[in-house]
């Protein structure tokens, strides 16, 4: 993916707030998203959020779901957006429930240690 100067700029600033695991689910949920599925989301979310969100190219959903985390929009407790924005318009969409659930059992067993 060829990503502009803005969009790297935006990507490392807000991945420096993010948990690890968190990174890891949005840039698998991200690979799992076919190319018009991931233009789909990416215009969605500039319609919605504009601002910041417009300088990302069409294909970079992982850099605004990146933003979206930064603006705590998103985070390890706060999953909905990709269980109910992201994945339903997903062809995948059992795949990435099934990431989510499991991104959410492997943070409870975390938390019970």
């Amino acid at each position: 993916m060829n990503l502009s100067m803005a969009s790297i700029k935006s990507t490392d600033s807000a991945m420096q707030n993010i948990a690890p695991h968190l990174d890891e689910l949005l840039r698998r949920v991200t690979e799992d998203l076919e190319k018009e599925e991931l233009e789909t989301l990416v215009t969605s979310i500039k319609t919605t959020f504009k601002g910041t969100f417009e300088l990302q190219h069409d294909e970079d959903l992982y850099s605004c779901l990146l933003l979206l985390a930064n603006q705590g929009l998103l985070s390890n407790e706060n999953l909905t957006l990709l269980e109910s924005f992201v994945a339903p318009k997903s062809s995948k969409k059992e795949g990435i429930k099934e990431r989510i659930e499991s991104f959410k059992r492997s943070r409870q067993q975390v938390s019970r240690l």
